[in-house]
């Protein structure tokens, strides 16, 4: 998600939710082949946090099948497509869910990763890699091609739009139970991602579900009931890393704000040259349910740094 799950958000969601597999946030192909210095902050990661997946987007497989020989150098142990991001930004120019409207280059994309990671692994190695200064991980290990869609653009396109990535046969298709157009707007439709599970089995394809997932046992549920391999969580772990454990603890205000804390000054040692702006939005996530959320959000959000932050917490735990 993009401007969410970044490295800070990453470590605090992996210390205290422990998810069975992290994304990061999506990054353009075309940023990276041109090796702009600040997309690749978006791929730090700790060792801890494996298995860990490099969420990339665009429109032309050889920027795919580059930026995907560079990432598998990183050691990250999958490459997700997105071929779902409603953003109107991303859409316009073809990309996210625009390739719903374009299934023949969609399986293109996924050739070209395809490639690049059978690749890298009969020991290509990419000039962009080389020319970073990146660490290489050299550890031999399956890497996965993963595509992260919607039921379809306009209506439920399940049955053509999924049979389509398909014929490409990517490890696994990981659907959200909207349309391109729904945004996130309305309930997401479960019956059509069991509809994409059968097709996705059918074809020996892993298939993950995602859409207004609020606990792990609510994930265990549908996993189990519409017949899939995982689930993802989303919005649910804005402000909440715990949402992935079986048994979420029973934390204290005082507790949640030493997280809250944690993560903030995380975040300065994670990105000492950027604006703390970026913060505040998950400083409000965490007070959701305060007795006096409002007035503590309003104060959060005018905070330049963690100090600041922790100025604003312990006027509200006197």
């Amino acid at each position: 998600m993009d401007g969410v799950t970044d490295y800070p958000f990453r470590h605090i969601t992996k210390k205290y939710g422990n998810p069975d597999i992290m994304f990061t946030e999506f990054v353009s192909v075309d940023g990276l082949v041109r090796e702009v210095p600040r997309l690749f902050q978006e791929f730090r990661y700790d060792a801890q946090d494996h298995p860990i997946v490099a969420q990339i987007f665009g429109t032309h497989p050889e920027n795919f099948y580059r930026s995907t020989v560079l990432l598998c150098s990183m050691g990250f142990d999958g490459i997700d497509i997105n071929m779902g991001c409603p953003a109107k930004s991303v859409e316009e120019r073809g990309g996210g869910a625009g390739l719903i409207q374009n299934p023949l280059l969609a399986k293109q994309i996924i050739q070209s990763v395809q490639q690049a990671i059978s690749d890298y692994h009969n020991g290509y190695q990419s000039p962009l890699f080389q020319s970073l200064f990146i660490p290489s991980s050299s550890i031999a290990r399956p890497i996965t091609c993963s595509v992260k869609t919607r039921i379809g653009y306009q209506h439920n396109e399940v049955e053509s739009w999924i049979l389509k990535l398909l014929e490409a046969q990517p490890d696994r298709i990981e659907i959200h139970g909207r349309t391109f157009t729904q945004q996130y707007g309305g309930k997401a439709n479960w019956e059509a991602i069991t509809q994409a599970a059968l097709l996705c089995h059918q074809a020996s394809v892993s298939c993950f579900g995602n859409g207004d997932i609020i606990s792990f046992h609510d994930a265990q549920e549908k996993a189990a009931r519409y017949q899939l391999d995982g689930i993802l969580i989303g919005r649910a772990s804005f402000g909440n890393p715990w949402v992935f454990q079986a048994s979420p603890p029973d934390l204290s205000w005082t507790e949640k704000f030493n997280v809250m804390l944690e993560h903030a000054r995380f975040y300065e040692h994670a990105y000492p040259d950027r604006f703390f702006l970026p913060m505040r939005k998950h400083l409000g996530w965490y007070v959701k349910g305060h007795p006096h959320a409002k007035e503590l959000r309003e104060q959060l959000y005018l905070t330049n740094s963690s100090q600041d932050v922790a100025k604003v917490l312990k006027k509200f735990t006197e």
